[in-house]
């Protein structure tokens, strides 16, 4: 679980916000002073001298440390191989959770911790305070709005940087939040065995069925609903407290006797896959259509999906047509 409350400025991440930004400063002036490159030397001079000696620069860096650190923290957990959606759900919660509280005190607590680090660098905390530029209005135009007019060269800065990035954060976690929960009115009911358990027979007959629904190709489902229905109450005590959707499926194709369960938790599991390597989400159809041509039929891909679905049965079926003479 990530930590959402953000904590006070303590001396010890002041020292490695010191500690970084020195480093990169040094580095940069050895690059100026031992590249060959002409270019390169002057670029580097270039930063060393201004970029890391302007205070707005040094409360970006900063800013984007406390952003990027708690993003990628979330980020891996979303990426290890047994991530299921219902804790996915959870952690992109705590972001947006993080993220607005970051939005109300954030701001603040960089500023304190740069002017901290701007001291022992001798970097002057100070704004740029940008000239106003003066236009003529046309009579069709509205007076310029008087509140931002006014704005001093640190409100303009978190109105204009800071605010900006953290909303934009929030509103794309919030599209994703948004995603999972209609997945989740979905499939929600089958997450965990004490989620299971705790339905009664009304409840369950409903998701049943609208579980149902939501994999009707036309006329055809994978699943029957009422059957499904009938499946489920009989394993509500066949299982234990606290199981995840894996260890449910493994139980469950154990007994051998539920097959509207194991295809219910096989898409349940199939459709949120993770990638690692690349970062980002695919869907078991987007993932085959990657690696075959685009003009490949729906009927063919949905038959591929199938035979991903159903690779146990597939693999008995492939020993029974090797096993003909």
């Amino acid at each position: 679980m990530i930590q959402v409350v953000v904590g006070a400025s303590s001396m010890r991440r002041v020292d490695e916000e010191l500690h970084k930004s020195r480093s990169s400063r040094d580095a940069l002036q050895e690059v100026a002073e031992c590249d060959n490159d002409p270019l390169t030397s002057s670029e580097a001079q270039s930063l060393a001298d201004n970029e890391f000696n302007d205070f707005e620069f040094l409360l970006a860096i900063i800013i984007w440390y406390k952003i990027l650190s708690t993003v990628n923290l979330v980020n891996k957990q979303l990426q290890a191989k047994d991530m299921v959606i219902d804790i996915a759900i959870e952690r992109v919660q705590e972001l947006i959770s993080f993220f607005t509280k970051y939005r109300e005190i954030g701001f603040s607590q960089a500023l304190e911790a740069a002017r901290e680090v701007a001291a022992e660098m001798d970097i002057d905390p100070e704004f740029r305070t940008k000239s106003k530029v003066k236009r003529k209005r046309h009579f069709d135009e509205t007076p310029e709005d008087t509140s931002i007019a006014s704005q001093s060269a640190q409100e303009s800065f978190k109105v204009t940087y800071f605010l900006a990035i953290v909303d934009q954060a929030i509103a794309s976690l919030t599209r994703r939040f948004e995603q999972y929960q209609g997945y989740e009115k979905t499939f929600g009911f089958l997450f965990t065995s004490n989620k299971l358990r705790s339905l009664d027979d009304k409840t369950l007959f409903s998701c049943s069925m609208n579980l149902e629904a939501a994999l009707k190709s036309g006329e055809h489902s994978n699943i029957d609903g009422k059957e499904l229905f009938v499946e489920l109450k009989l394993i509500q005590d066949l299982i234990k407290e606290s199981m995840g959707p894996l260890d449910i499926l493994k139980h469950v194709k154990h007994l051998g006797c539920f097959p509207n369960i194991v295809i219910a938790y096989q898409i349940l599991l199939i459709v949120p896959i993770t990638v690692a390597s690349a970062e980002r989400s695919f869907y078991k159809l987007k993932l085959v259509k990657t690696y075959l041509p685009s003009t490949m039929t729906q009927e063919r891909l949905n038959g591929l999906a199938t035979i991903a679905i159903e690779s146990d049965l597939l693999d008995q079926i492939k020993g029974l047509i090797y096993g003909f003479p």
